[in-house]
């Protein structure tokens, strides 16, 4: 397979994940964000300031949890996951025989704008699952609540993860040197965030426009590194 970015940390393939994972080997943990598919109804985006048609093309279709069968291989994984689908994303692991071990949320702060009259979630979730003795970078415990207002940061993609939130996963459970696949890696910020941690890291996205912005992020000069101090 001919990569669509590549440096001496970070790999970029163009493709579907389910044609691009058998062939892909090496990499330790998974740290993804899949889509979820939540606004496929009503194909409208909620933004700061209001609601915003959104064309779509393939980047909020809900997928499956099929693609985890096809990464067994890896010692970690942490799967982002709608709640409503928490049951499938567990029962995923198990089969891959990758023992979940704990959720981890991320507060988002604030509720952004919403016209629905209900109780607004400002809270994403990941399920952490491991196997063997993996390292442990976070002291004897680290909590599973990490807090970062959703509204301070800026964003190249409609769910767009902070990459403070991806350096906090990374650092926990990895270590220099290991190298961390994101099947779903959208405009790349677990890619950005595994460098400059000082991890290797291999990515694969669907659409063409989000690899580009990938490599832009990925090829601006030297990034700031990320310190190791304890989380």
């Amino acid at each position: 397979m001919t990569p669509y970015y590549s440096d001496d940390k970070i790999v970029i393939y163009y493709g579907d994940c389910a044609e691009v994972l058998p062939a892909l080997s090496g990499y330790t943990s998974v740290i993804t964000d899949p889509p979820y598919g939540l606004m496929e109804d009503d194909k409208k985006l909620q933004m700061r300031g209001g609601v915003v048609p959104l064309d779509y093309g393939d980047w909020d279709c809900a997928c499956s949890f099929d693609w985890v069968a096809l990464v067994a291989s890896a010692t970690s994984a942490v799967v982002f996951h709608e709640q409503k689908r928490a049951s499938a994303c567990w029962d995923a692991l198990v089969e891959a025989e990758i023992t979940p071990r704990q959720y981890l949320f991320w507060d988002k702060g604030d509720a952004g704008f919403t016209p629905r009259r209900n109780y607004v979630n400002v809270v994403e979730q990941a399920l952490y699952g491991r196997r063997g003795v993996l390292p442990w970078n976070g002291g004897g415990a680290t909590i599973n609540i990490f807090r970062r207002n959703r509204s301070a940061r800026l964003t190249e993609h409609p769910t767009e993860k902070p990459e403070d939130l991806m350096a906090w996963i990374i650092r926990v459970i990895t270590d220099s040197g290991e190298t961390i696949l994101d099947p779903f890696c959208g405009s790349g910020t677990t890619l950005v965030a595994a460098k400059r941690l000082g991890r290797k890291a291999i990515g694969i996205e669907r659409e063409e426009r989000y690899c580009e912005i990938a490599a832009r992020r990925l090829a601006q000069g030297a990034l700031p590194i990320f310190d190791e101090a304890p989380v």
